[in-house]
C-alpha cells in the first residue's frame, strides 16, 4: 500500500478549503482506493462542544466548479489521544469522476462551530 497526500496535516480556526487547495489528482486511479481523514484535534474554548462538517470535493476545471462527494459531521471534542478517522471506500463515492481527464479530489471544512475552535486534520488516498 502507499498513501497519497490530499492535505497536509494542518491546524485551522476557520472554514475553508485544506491545503493545497488544488487537491490531487484522481484522473491515473483506476483501482481500488481508501479516502481517509485523520481528526488529531477539535477543540473550543468553553461553550458547546465543537464540531466540524467536512466535504470531500471533486473538480475537473481546477475548482472553478466542483461536486461536493461525501460529507460528514464531526462531534467534539477529539483529541490526539483518541483521534477521529474517517474512511470513504472508492466506490462509495458515486459522484467522484475517478480516471477522468483533469479529475482532481480535495477536503472542504465546510463548518467550524463552537467558541474559538481549533481543528488539526490531514487527509490522504491509500491505494
Amino acid at each position: 500500500m502507499s498513501n497519497i497526500p490530499i492535505a497536509s496535516l494542518q491546524t485551522v480556526a476557520a472554514a475553508g478549503v485544506l491545503t493545497p487547495s488544488t487537491g490531487v489528482s484522481i484522473s491515473p486511479i483506476t483501482g481500488e482506493v481508501l479516502v481517509r481523514i485523520r481528526i488529531q484535534n477539535l477543540s473550543a474554548i468553553g461553550g458547546p462542544p465543537p464540531a466540524a462538517a467536512i466535504v470531500l470535493q471533486d473538480s475537473v476545471d481546477g475548482f472553478a466548479t466542483f461536486v461536493n462527494v461525501a460529507e460528514k459531521i464531526i462531534s467534539g471534542p477529539v483529541s490526539r489521544e483518541a483521534e477521529a478517522h474517517l474512511t470513504w471506500a472508492k466506490n462509495s463515492l458515486s459522484n467522484a469522476r475517478w480516471n477522468v481527464p483533469s479529475a482532481s479530489l480535495r477536503v472542504n471544512v465546510v463548518r467550524l462551530t463552537g467558541n474559538a475552535v481549533s481543528l488539526t486534520v490531514d487527509a490522504w488516498l491509500e491505494t
